[in-house]
C-alpha cells in the first residue's frame, strides 16, 4: 500500500510541476512566413504598409472591418487600409477576429480560451471570460481549439492590431 502511495504521490507532483496552469498561449505558426518574424523588420513593414495605404476619412464608430488574410507581402496594404478606416486612438474593450479555416474541416465555429496569442510583436490578451461564455452558452462554438494552432486567417491579423491600435483591446478569436 505504501508504495502505491507513494507511486500515485510521485506521479501528483510531477504532473503539477509539468502543469501550465490551465493556459497554453497560441504560439506564432506563420511568422516567417505570412508575416516577419523579426520584431523591427515587422514593425518595419506594418510603418510601411499604413504609410502607403489607401486612407478614408471617418466620420462614424467603426464597429466591423473586412481585412484580408493573406501574407502582407500580398494583401499588408489592403489590410493596412481596412483597420485605418478606424482611429488610431479608438478603444475598444474587445475585438472579435472571425476567420474561416485552411487547416481542418468542422461544423460550427471554434473559439480559443485556452491562452494568449504570441507573435514577433509580444503577447496580446485573449479575453477568456467572452470566450469561456460563448462556449458554455452555445454548442455552435464547442469545437476544436487546435483548429487554431496552425491557422493563418486570424494570426495575420493580430500583428495589425498590436501595432496600429494606442492600446490594443483584448481580442476574442473565432474560426
Amino acid at each position: 500500500m505504501r508504495k502505491i502511495f507513494v507511486l500515485v504521490f510521485s506521479t501528483a507532483i510531477t504532473m503539477n510541476i509539468f502543469a501550465q496552469s490551465g493556459s497554453t498561449d497560441r504560439q506564432p505558426a506563420k511568422a516567417g512566413q505570412f508575416y516577419s518574424a523579426n520584431p523591427e523588420t515587422l514593425k518595419s513593414d506594418l510603418s510601411v504598409m499604413f504609410a502607403t495605404c489607401v486612407k478614408t476619412d471617418n466620420v462614424w464608430k467603426v464597429r466591423a472591418i473586412i481585412s484580408p488574410h493573406a501574407g502582407y507581402v500580398y494583401s499588408g496594404t489592403t489590410a493596412a487600409s481596412a483597420f485605418s478606416a478606424i482611429p488610431k486612438n479608438s478603444l475598444y474593450k474587445n475585438i472579435f477576429i472571425i476567420g474561416s479555416s485552411h487547416i481542418m474541416a468542422f461544423e460550427g465555429a471554434s473559439v480559443y480560451s485556452s491562452g494568449d496569442f504570441i507573435t514577433p510583436l509580444g503577447k496580446i490578451k485573449v479575453n477568456r471570460e467572452i470566450a469561456a461564455k460563448l462556449k458554455k452558452e452555445n454548442r455552435v462554438f464547442n469545437f476544436p481549439e487546435t483548429a487554431h494552432m496552425q491557422e493563418h486567417s486570424l494570426e495575420v491579423q493580430i500583428p495589425l492590431i498590436q501595432y496600429y491600435f494606442q492600446n490594443p483591446p483584448e481580442i476574442i478569436p473565432i474560426i
